[in-house]
């Protein structure tokens, strides 16, 4: 009986010892520091996993969820091994930062979107910029005014934007090959049935072949079809003007018409397919068409910035200042060029210099020590913002991802001077001066907004600072 309870209790002491061991032997997964490395360290074990994983000093813990929470508290953070979801427990949190929070996440959510309506937007006042361009120069100055005028033609122009679409669709699909697939497999037949017969011709080989077009790459073929869309309008009115000579009775819409017509392309390609000295000059244009490309885009985003620049300077200054500052271009022309498309760069950098953050980092280095060795002060300012327990993790207060810092500053940037004319006009209504108006709203806006979030982000890190991390065992 005595062996029996000897025996009995050798399992229970052995577990014991086993719990004494892994408790004096423990590590930490993050820092791999132990008991003897660090002896003043808190300890937690806050998920399912056992082992040399089952520890972690709570400190690095916390330092750990920073760098996955990034500043989000929302955001849940897993065990890398178990795939158990920490418990973390944060102190009372105000209405306003929840709010706070929740804005963030409807931004992170729609930040794509919103860089896509911006693309789209701009790619659309191209196209009509271009839309119009092409119709003012086939039916002339004129003519095009009284079209614009005539409320019968707003189809017409509601319809502009897809002109540039439509003839890089064309362009795209190769119009011209098919058009001479077609003769040479329709036309060229009953041509030689016609000729063959006659006897001054019968020596010459008109046998008919079939047309293979030369394959091309995609993103070369691409970028020519860019180049050709937009430089179509300019060659179309150069090669209508020369014609002019030879064909003085015909209008010049019907002029540019004939060459849009798409016999230009039709015969470069025939002519190609004949005469092989032209791949000489195709090669050279095929090669300089990325570059072309890419200087379409630059000018297409500097046009947009200069209309954009013109739509702020008309909100500030009325409807007759922007064609002031387009008469003012021979006097002066590099508050034009420059100085009008550079005003969405600066709000767009204003809004991405993080202003808040730099300014709650200067409030914790220089201000706030100073200050808080004052008695009254000190105490009103411990009062309102509370020493966290922890100080989160430096890095925590990046950038979640790029995407979304430029969704913000673009959409923030460019709306600005809206929202500083609509704060002017509630706030600054005494002020009968327009400009004044809305340069007291942008700064007011401007300021406003910028000391609310260095208060909430200043919440948020003390927020972030007396979070805690629960036990496994604690649940």
């Amino acid at each position: 009986m005595e062996g029996d309870s000897d025996s009995g209790s050798e399992p229970s002491t052995a577990l014991i010892e086993q719990r004494r061991a892994s408790l004096t032997d423990r590590s930490c997964w993050v820092c791999f520091a132990t008991d003897e490395d660090e002896p003043g360290k808190q300890w937690t074990s806050p998920c399912q996993c056992r082992g040399a994983t089952k520890w972690v000093h709570q400190v690095c813990l916390q330092h750990w969820i920073d760098e996955k929470q990034r500043g989000a508290s929302s955001v849940d953070v897993q065990c890398p091994q178990c795939m158990y979801t920490y418990r973390i427990t944060y102190p009372g949190q105000s209405i306003l930062l929840s709010l706070y929070e929740r804005t963030n996440q409807i931004i992170s959510f729609s930040s794509p979107m919103i860089l896509a309506s911006i693309s789209a937007s701009s790619l659309y006042w191209v196209s009509v910029t271009y839309g119009v361009a092409s119709l003012s120069a086939a039916l002339g100055r004129e003519r095009s005014v009284r079209f614009f005028s005539d409320p019968s033609s707003s189809l017409a122009v509601v319809s502009l934007p897809l002109l540039p679409w439509g003839i890089l669709g064309l362009k795209v699909v190769r119009l011209e090959v098919q058009v001479l697939r077609l003769w040479h497999r329709l036309f060229v037949p009953v041509l030689y049935g016609l000729l063959k017969r006659v006897p001054g011709i019968r020596l010459l080989d008109l046998r008919p072949t079939l047309y293979t077009p030369t394959p091309v790459a995609i993103f070369p073929h691409v970028s020519r079809c860019i180049v050709g869309t937009f430089v179509l309008p300019v060659v179309s009115c150069l090669l209508g003007w020369m014609c002019s000579y030879f064909l003085q009775r015909m209008s010049n819409f019907k002029r540019v018409l004939l060459v849009i017509g798409g016999m230009s392309d039709s015969i470069a390609v025939q002519s190609s397919y004949v005469f092989r000295a032209m791949d000489r000059m195709d090669r050279s244009i095929t090669a300089a068409s990325p570059v072309a490309v890419a200087v379409i885009g630059i000018a297409s985003l500097y046009y947009v910035a200069f209309s954009y620049g013109l739509a702020v300077v008309g909100l500030l200054f009325g409807r007759d200042s922007v064609t002031q500052v387009i008469a003012t271009a021979p006097y002066n022309p590099m508050l034009v060029v420059v100085g009008v498309p550079a005003i969405p760069a600066v709000l767009v950098m204003l809004e991405g210099a993080d202003l808040d953050g730099r300014g709650i980092a200067v409030w914790r280095r220089e201000i706030s020590p100073r200050l808080s060795g004052i008695p009254l002060i000190g105490g009103l300012i411990e009062a309102i913002w509370p020493t966290p327990v922890r100080v989160p993790y430096p890095s925590s207060q990046g950038p979640a991802n790029l995407v979304e810092e430029a969704a913000r500053s673009l959409s923030a940037g460019l709306l600005l001077p809206f929202a500083a004319y609509i704060t002017g006009k509630v706030l600054f209504s005494c002020v009968k001066s327009t400009p004044k108006q809305v340069t007291l709203g942008g700064a007011a806006f401007f300021l406003g907004k910028t000391l609310l979030k260095m208060y909430l982000r200043q919440q948020e890190f003390r927020q972030q600072g007396s979070r805690r991390v629960l036990d496994y065992a604690e649940e």
